[in-house]
């Protein structure tokens, strides 16, 4: 398990504090946090080379 926490230190939306989803002024909806996809693969990534690099060893 990755404590996927550090969201909440990097960004102040929807998804990581209590509050109402909303639209914001430039249309996308405070859900948004700008490279979040870009973490999670980046955490994937380096999850799937350790497993697989302790399987050819």
């Amino acid at each position: 398990m990755i404590d996927m926490a550090v969201l909440g230190q990097i960004s102040d939306t929807a998804l990581t504090r209590d509050v109402e989803v909303e639209l914001n002024a430039n249309g996308l909806t405070n859900t948004f946090v700008p490279g979040r996809n870009l973490l999670f693969l980046g955490f994937a990534a380096a999850t799937a080379y350790r497993r697989w690099a302790r399987n050819t060893s």
